[in-house]
């Protein structure tokens, strides 16, 4: 019976420094408004320290979290174990530099990098500039600013990839067999996924762990898959996935498969 109280305290803690953690980003992001005057590559920069910085100071004043790791992209000395919490303050910074709305903030709490585990932990995405926002709390999903459900059927799949690999003619071998979509940010493509705006996302090139986290787990626990050249990804927890990775339903998977090969 006690260590099932202490676990009781444990998840109330961690949803406390979720939600604590969730304020601070919507806080700090209303200072952070485009200003075509100082766009630069430093300004991204300024607000996923100051991101960062803030929900780090949270993380070090809960005691209940003395064996809980701390990982983003500016805090990568600390353990990738479980239990963890991730945070990547701003995905698609080339898009946040040009007012471009598509961009995200993407937290998760992690207690298993198992992607099957999807009733543990935490796993948020907000994009800022829309107000899109999904987060899946202990297999509870809830969803708040949704577009209207794009889930009809189409002629052919209709697939997210990246505008910097579009730009570059990387998919013009793939045009004729699916429908492509440039569009920045891979959790806020993976969010998009989700909503059914999409029947597949795609990148090309490897994705750090704070990238494709929160949306790989939303995704699992909606029924979709993740894959690479090794197959079906089971679990994550290194900190680099290599590309090119597949984010699709399983019966779409034998279509899409020579997206891996490419």
């Amino acid at each position: 019976m006690e260590n099932n109280n202490n676990e009781s305290d444990f998840e109330a803690c961690y949803r406390t420094f979720f939600e604590k953690s969730r304020e601070i980003v919507k806080k700090i992001s209303k200072s952070f408004t485009y200003d075509p005057d100082r766009v630069n590559p430093e300004t991204n920069l300024v607000w996923d320290r100051e991101v960062s910085l803030k929900i780090r100071e949270i993380h070090q004043n809960f005691k209940s979290f003395e064996h809980f790791n701390f990982y983003s992209e500016e805090h990568r000395g600390e353990s990738l174990s479980t239990p963890l919490f991730l945070i990547d303050p701003i995905d698609g910074s080339r898009e946040f530099l040009l007012d471009i709305p598509e961009c995200a903030t993407s937290m998760s709490f992690i207690t298993s990098w198992d992607l099957s585990e999807t009733n543990q932990g935490a796993h948020w995405i907000w994009n800022f500039r829309t107000g899109e926002e999904v987060m899946l709390c202990e297999g509870k999903l809830s969803v708040a600013g949704q577009r209207a459900s794009q889930n009809k059927r189409r002629e052919k799949l209709l697939g997210l990839v990246s505008r910097r690999e579009w730009e570059e003619g990387a998919f013009k071998s793939f045009t004729k067999m699916v429908d492509l979509k440039p569009t920045g940010s891979i959790a806020y493509k993976l969010v998009l996924l989700a909503h059914g705006a999409c029947d597949f996302v795609y990148s090309r090139s490897n994705k750090n762990i704070w990238d494709i986290a929160a949306g790989s787990f939303l995704l699992s626990h909606l029924g979709y898959s993740m894959y690479n050249r090794s197959g079906r990804v089971i679990e994550l927890g290194n900190g680099l996935v290599n590309g090119p990775i597949l984010w699709c339903k399983e019966d779409d998977y034998s279509k899409l498969a020579p997206f891996l090969s490419f």
